[in-house]
Parts: structure tokens; sequence; C-alpha cells
């Protein structure tokens, strides 16, 4: 508000600068950049005489510029500014008798001191607190620290605040703005409130911290020159951005905050369906060996895959921990890390059109209908605390299965050419040292083909419609919580090599199973792959299976269990009786 006796002038002496479209500040209706011009400005340049003014030719300027043919310009005149509820009829709702109008050079000199309610992002102004736009007052003090307003601090105005008392502008910029409106605030930070109350009971007016309203007006969106761009255009071109340049575009530039916004919305929710549900948990937890490592995850429990604001305030924070657990879950961090990082792994997966899936589920018969080993039937649920989607299994119950659950793929296999994948199945609290000859307690899942619609014959009357045509067990690794298989099943040569980790003693290395797959034999293979007790009894256990691009993943892959297999065997004697050199 303006100065009580500045603004008690102004309201006596309204209705004249209303007629004569004077500013109410300065009271001059012709004042410009160079300063005020004293030359009357006549609607008419022969008024009667009782009009009471001189007769000012139509050839001579009002501001004082000579005549028409004066080789002096004429001043550029400054722009007025009106609020909302200026010149409205009485009949109007907005109609306020008091309502201002005021010259761009009576704002400039208002800098530092804030009589006069404009926005300083927009320009917008306000005659008084009920006026159209809704002020919020900067203060020098946050939110924990919260002073109080200008008015409940005892202060005439914002100079007598040591942060506004400079009133030179700083150089190549403009001076502090003393209020921002509630518009300009909530487009400049749209998922984040930095408003509060001032501290003086029934005191409602809202503060906002200047050195926010700064950092935001230095790059409000006005500025850019991407402006002049449409927004879906903008948004098809930060849609080739990675999701670590993407959450740098979002944190750094206004101009665009919400167009990184829509593409990590649309990324997320082209992701839906592959990891488990919300709530996000960021906590610790200890490994095998006792040590506390951090842990992200999806709990799982929540009836809605994760998504903003319920798990994260904004979706650029969504599609980051989508990110960071996919890295995890379906084990990129091979690729993402060490010389020649594919940074962009995991985005180009979660964009991929098809993905690995499961599709079926299985069980071993009773011992009175088993015909083999191998038998399964199939299972049709439910099964409390066990989530599948997509290519995860995910255990959000302790003792989720009674009797272990085959998954297979939801597709067969093609008859022909090769398909490698990547199986991963992670135990909280499991690795560490253990003895040896309880294997059978530490395996924690399997992986394999099964084979569907087998048909009795005279060469095997007990063959089951379904059963196990290859299966190698993974047990629980030594060193880490989880145990990883690389699954490379050639159609053409009918062999499926298995990959793993999978140890059972110190010193064995990462291993390789070769079996053969009798690819003539009838009905057709699936992938599958099953929890075993341990790992299904572990809440936060989770199975996840993803199919490798190309050849160059599937080398680097190779590559790095050779190279992760190399630190668990002891060197040779003779190596190691040569020593240095």
């Amino acid at each position: 508000m303006l100065h009580e006796y500045l603004e008690k002038k102004r309201r006596d002496s309204v209705s004249l600068y209303n007629a004569s479209g004077a500013c109410h500040i300065c009271g001059s209706s012709c004042r410009n950049k160079r300063g005020f011009s004293h030359a009357m400005e006549c609607e008419s340049s022969r008024p009667s005489p009782s009009a009471g003014c001189a007769f000012v030719s139509d050839r001579v300027h009002s501001d004082g510029y000579g005549d028409g043919d004066s080789m002096v310009p004429r001043a550029d005149r400054s722009a007025m500014k009106v609020c909302p509820c200026f010149d409205q009829g009485e009949d109007d709702p907005d109609y306020s008798p008091y309502s201002i109008r005021v010259c761009e050079m009576c704002i400039k000199n208002d800098a530092n001191v804030g009589r006069i309610l404009h926005c300083g992002m927009c320009g917008v102004v306000a005659c008084d607190e009920d006026c159209g736009p809704v002020m919020y007052e900067c203060t020098d003090h946050e939110k924990w620290n919260n002073a109080g307003c200008v008015e409940c601090r005892s202060k005439s105005d914002f100079s007598e605040l040591p942060l506004f008392r400079d009133r030179r502008p700083p150089p190549g910029g403009t001076p502090r703005a003393t209020r921002v409106c509630e518009r300009c605030l909530a487009a400049a930070t749209p998922w984040v409130r930095h408003d509060f109350e001032c501290r003086v009971f029934r005191c409602r007016r809202r503060l906002v911290p200047s050195d926010v309203v700064e950092y935001k007006r230095a790059r409000r969106f006005g500025s850019s020159p991407l402006n002049v761009l449409p927004e879906d255009g903008l948004v098809a071109i930060a849609g080739y951005l990675s999701g670590a340049e993407l959450r740098s575009l979002f944190q750094t530039c206004s101009a665009l905050c919400r167009v990184a916004e829509r593409v990590a919305r649309d990324r997320s929710v082209a992701s839906a369906g592959l990891l488990p549900a919300g709530p996000i948990v960021e906590t610790k937890r200890k490994d095998g060996f006792g040590q506390s490592r951090d842990w992200l995850y999806f709990e799982g429990t929540a009836g809605h895959d994760v998504r903003a604001p319920d798990d994260q305030k904004v979706w650029v924070g969504v599609h980051h921990f989508i990110q960071k657990v996919t890295r995890d879950v379906f084990y990129f961090d091979f690729q993402m890390s060490g010389p020649g990082a594919d940074d962009t792994a995991v985005e180009r997966f979660l964009q991929r059109e098809s993905r690995f899936a499961f599709g079926g589920a299985y069980v071993r018969p009773g011992r009175a209908e088993a015909r083999t080993l191998d038998h399964l039937v199939p299972y049709a649920g439910p099964t409390p605390g066990l989530v599948v989607r997509g290519g995860t299994v995910h255990v959000t119950e302790s003792n989720a299965l009674a009797t272990p659950v085959a998954m297979t793929s939801d597709v067969p296999l093609p008859p022909a050419g090769r398909v490698r994948l990547i199986v991963r199945i992670f135990v909280p609290g499991s690795g560490g040292p253990r003895p040896t000859r309880d294997v059978e307690h530490y395996k924690l899942g399997s992986v394999g083909l099964v084979r569907t619609g087998q048909v009795p014959s005279e060469s095997a009357p007990l063959a089951p419609p379904v059963q196990w045509a290859v299966r190698s067990d993974l047990v629980e690794n030594w060193l880490k919580e989880d145990v990883v298989a690389g699954v490379d099943y050639d159609a053409g040569a009918g062999t499926l090599v298995v990959h793993s980790n999978s140890h059972t003693s110190r010193l064995t290395r990462f291993q390789a199973h070769t079996t053969q797959v009798d690819a003539g034999a009838p009905g057709e293979l699936y992938l599958a792959a099953q929890l075993l007790p341990k790992a299904a009894g572990t809440v936060q256990s989770i199975l996840s299976v993803r199919e490798v691009a190309d050849d160059a993943e599937w080398s680097r892959f190779l590559d790095h269990v050779a190279l992760e297999g190399t630190h668990l065997v002891r060197p040779a004697p003779a190596a190691a009786a040569a020593g240095p050199a």
C-alpha cells in the first residue's frame, strides 16, 4: 500500500486524474523518459473561450518540442499501467472508486520502496489488497526464520529492510522485486510452494523469500527465446534427452520445466506395469556380511503404479526413481559403469515397444498325479503376497509360496534363431559365509525351458503335457545378495547355455553350463523361471528377466562375467611363486 498521506492525496484527486488521463502518483499526463513536460495537453486544438486553456497549435507537440516541422524528435512516452478494476462501471462487481493508474517512471522510482502494489515478474499493478491479482510480499527471511511482513515489523516501506536498502540496480540487472503475484509464483515454481504466512497473529499476508523470486525472475519463461516455440514442439525436442539430461533441464531452466515434466510423465506412464507398484521406499539394510547398505525399492503394496504427486512431487522425480530401480532390478550396472559405460541403456530399455513378460504359471502336481519329476500342471492362483508384473515376480509377504511356481514367457521360443536373456534373483540379506554341504537349502530359484503340448506316444507313454525340458538351479551367491544368470538359447544348434554366478563354494568362478535341447520334439518351448522357498519366503525378494538387445550388449555381459569370476579364483602356484620381477 502507498503511504497513508500519499494514498489520501491520491484518493482526493482521483476523479481529476481520471478526467485528465494523468498518473495517479506524479499527476502528469505526459511524463516521458526524459523527465517532465509541462506543456498543456488539450483534446481540441481550438478550444472554446470558456474552456480556460491557452491555444495550442496542432503543429506543436504537447511535450513542448516546437511545431510539427521541428527537427527535434518527439520524446517517447512512458506507458501507463492500470489495475484490473480500473474504469469499471458502478454496476460491475469489481468496481472500485479508487482504482489506480500509474506510469512506468513512477514504478521505476518505486524500486526497493514498494509503496505501489506491483508484480516484479509480469508487471501487473493493484490498487489495494482486494484488487484482482493476489500479491505475495517479498521478504528477507526464510519460512523457518519468519520475521513477519513490512507492516507488522513497523517499517514504512521496503527500503528500511537491509536487503532492499540499496536502491542502485545491480550491473546489467534490475532492482529486487518487492512483490510477486500469485500466478507468476505458481508458474515459476508449480510443484513446490515457497510462500508462507506472516508470523504475526491474525495477519494473513503471504510472504515469499526474495532470493527465490530473484532466482526465478532471472529465468522466467517470457525472457527465454524458446518462448516463441509451441510447447508441443518443445516436448518433441526434449523427448530426445536422456533421463539425466531431462532432470538437469528441469532443475536449471524455468522456461522448460513444464516441458520436462510432460516428457517425464509420458515416459513414466509408458513404463507402467514393468516394475512393482509404489510407494517408493528409501532405507538401509544389512547384507549377508552384516554391512549396512543403502536400499531403494518399490514396496508393491499400493494399488497403483508410482506416480506424482502420490510418490513424488513431480513426474521428473518419479522418472528418476524408475530409472534407478530399473537399473538395479534388471541388472544394468555392468553396462553403465566402468570403461565405455553406456549411460542410456536403461532409457532405451524403458522405451522399447516390446519387452519380455511372463504369461503362464505352473506347479508340480501331487505325488499321486505326478508322472515324472519334471511334471507340471497349470496354476490359476491366486497367490497372496506374490505379484507378477511384466518380466518381474515380486514377493510382498513372507512365506508367499507353499510350493514353487514356474513362470513361463508369454510367447513360445522361436523355432529358429537365438534368444538371449539376463535373469536375476535378489533376496535381501542373502549371501555371506555358509556351509557348503547344505546346498539344497540355499537354492533361490531355477531357470530353464518348459515344453507344453506333448502327447503320450509308444516311446514315451507317461509323457506329461507340460514338463521341464531343461532346468538349472540358481544357488545363493557367496559374495552378493543376488544371483545372475545369462541364458543363451540357440534353436538352430539345439543348445541352452546358462552363464551363472551361482557359487556352491568360495573358489568356483562364474560358470557356463551347456545342455542339449531336442528342438524337434512335439510341443512348444517356453522360457521359465521360478522362485524356490528360501527366496519366496523373504519379503522384497524379486525375480526379473529381460531380453538382451543385441550382440554388443551380450558381449559386454560375457566380458563382465569373465572379469567378475577372476577375483574368486586363487592364483596359480607358479604365478604366485614368481612374484614381481
